[in-house]
């Protein structure tokens, strides 16, 4: 948990080396724990695609790096990585339905769950 947050709060600053290395240390984790308490562990890995800190000659990331999370049985997880999707997908300007479609999903989701953020 530490290295993923840590690696988020880094993507936009001189420490974004360091925070790629955190994301690849708390992927290497969160694969290593097989039901993890805290939510945002399925997260992790697209987070770190999705900032171009896994692999980053790979080009941009892709709506489907979300797939996973999205149909995860835990509703705060689907919830957000719908958020993330669509706004991966917007902004690669792609399946704009779909974002909305997804950005309506996770509205009900949270909604459902008392959870205002979203």
């Amino acid at each position: 948990m530490a290295y993923a947050l840590g690696a988020l709060l880094t993507t936009d600053t001189p420490m974004r080396e360091t925070g790629a290395a955190w994301f690849r240390l708390a992927a290497e984790v969160a694969a290593r724990v097989p039901d993890p308490v805290n939510p945002i562990m399925p997260l992790v890995g697209p987070l770190g695609r999705m900032f171009g800190m896994s692999d980053p000659g790979q080009g941009p990331p892709h709506p489907e790096i979300f797939d996973d999370a999205v149909a995860s049985s835990h509703p705060w997880v689907s919830a957000i990585a719908r958020i993330l999707r669509a706004h991966t997908a917007l902004n690669m300007g792609q399946r704009h339905a779909q974002a909305e479609e997804d950005f309506l999903a996770a509205t009900g989701i949270l909604a459902t769950i008392g959870e205002r953020w979203g």
